[in-house]
């Protein structure tokens, strides 16, 4: 038997597939920004990290997502060092 699939469906689920891949952050790639902040000695990138980190608080904000589970999420202590938590 041949399923019929409309595009518009395709094309809605596509859609959100790209949203979500591009809204949340991994916990891999938030770890990983973590560990390269704390480790950074270059001003420039320590400066860049940092305000990635202000981004990531911020998205946590409007999601209205507790740091509790973002640091449950990418496997680190609530205290972790991004300014602002």
């Amino acid at each position: 038997m041949i399923r019929t699939v409309k595009t518009s469906e395709i094309t809605e689920n596509i859609k959100e597939m790209c949203i979500e891949a591009n809204y949340y952050l991994s916990d891999d790639v938030r770890n990983t920004l973590y560990h390269a902040k704390k480790s950074e000695t270059w001003p420039l990138a320590e400066n860049i990290l940092e305000q990635m980190g202000l981004q990531i608080k911020y998205a946590r904000l409007r999601r209205k997502i507790s740091a509790e589970l973002v640091a449950e999420r990418a496997g680190i202590s609530r205290g972790f060092s991004w300014s602002g938590r």
